[in-house]
């Protein structure tokens, strides 16, 4: 874990393709920990009773299971604005064309040949996603939580997203309304 952190500070010299790989592992190893908690596997045995459950997002997927396996409403926090990261958990658009991914150091404002990168940067995104890091979430489900969960019920189940974002200091994006700027 150290040692991904340390990559933390050299994320700026990895090319975009590397950074989203880099994330996803980090997410994933993050997600583990914490499931791997004794006091978090102590709580998940006790069946507890909850309204609602709020949930960091950053590659943590098998951890939005909290609401489903405390049978609660699902509420996602994002510390930063919308992004590829989190927009398809609320089904909010992404638009590759005009929304720069977060690594590619573009603004709204892209050149045809940025947007053309950033467009396969996202695409490579959702595919390592789909393709790697959900079936890796799938099995951290399996392997914590009791019970069997899917992790497609799981992680479309919110009800509200809250971003640390404010339309006067991002560029202008669409929003569903399940989206809240705080």
């Amino acid at each position: 874990m150290g040692f991904l952190v340390e990559l933390l500070f050299v994320l700026q010299d990895l090319n975009i393709f590397s950074n989203i790989i880099f994330l996803h592992s980090l997410g994933l190893d993050l997600t583990e920990k914490l499931l791997a908690n004794q006091e978090v596997q102590q709580l998940l045995k006790e069946r507890e009773n909850f309204d609602l459950i709020i949930v960091e997002t950053f590659y943590n997927e098998a951890h939005l299971a909290f609401a489903k396996h405390f049978n609660a409403h699902l509420v996602l926090f994002h510390s930063m604005g919308i992004s590829e990261w989190n927009s398809h958990f609320v089904a909010n658009l992404n638009l590759p064309s005009y929304l720069p991914n977060t690594f590619a150091g573009y603004t709204t404002f892209m050149s045809f040949q940025e947007r053309f990168r950033n467009s396969v940067a996202t695409w490579f995104d959702r595919f390592y996603k789909y393709y790697f890091q959900y079936p890796a979430q799938q099995e951290l489900l399996d392997k914590y939580f009791p019970g069997k969960l899917s992790l497609d019920q799981v992680i479309y189940n919110a009800s509200l997203m809250l971003t640390c974002s404010h339309v006067s200091s991002t560029d202008a994006q669409p929003f569903t309304t399940s989206i809240v700027e705080v």
